[in-house]
């Protein structure tokens, strides 16, 4: 597994020094909304890359993810990474945050999403950034890193004035 943590990190890399400015602040239910159908994008998102259709997870995935991560590559490092971690056996998710704006990406909005996972070849944090591309929902960043130990996460990670 000690590539897990390869796959669009470099994605996720530039994007995630995350204290962004923050705009105008969309009302609680929007937010709530934007969180809900981030999620659901990308529980169908995660479905694609469960199931090894890394051709169409690509397809489906934000323009910021395809610009940093040609399709090859992308189904190259997918395979690689699915292979080492085997079957899935459980995800939850732990954690689902709306931000306006990320230093060094483009205009947002984005929601953050991190998963506790089980595969038959061990536990991961799966961390994924969405982004609102054109009124959808997308899959703009996704990154596994290993769970060495059981710790908590820090629950500041990501925070800022725009977050929630």
């Amino acid at each position: 597994m000690h590539r897990v943590g390869c796959i669009a990190g470099s994605v996720l890399c530039s994007l995630f020094l995350l204290t962004g400015a923050v705009s105008a602040q969309p009302s609680d239910r929007a937010r709530a909304e934007a969180k809900q159908n981030a999620q659901a994008a990308a529980t169908a998102w995660l479905a694609r890359v469960d199931d090894g259709d890394f051709e169409e997870s690509w397809e489906t995935a934000a323009v910021l993810l395809q610009e940093r991560m040609p399709r090859e590559q992308w189904e190259d490092e997918g395979r690689e990474l699915r292979d080492s971690l085997r079957a899935l056996s459980g995800r939850a998710r732990t954690m689902v945050q709306y931000r306006d704006t990320l230093r060094r990406a483009p205009s947002g909005p984005f929601v953050i999403l991190m998963y506790r996972s089980s595969f038959d070849g061990g536990r991961v944090e799966e961390l994924l950034l969405t982004v609102r591309e054109e009124g959808t929902w997308k899959v703009a960043g996704y990154q596994v890193t290993p769970l060495r130990h059981d710790r908590a996460r820090s629950p500041s990670l990501f925070e800022s004035s725009g977050s929630s």
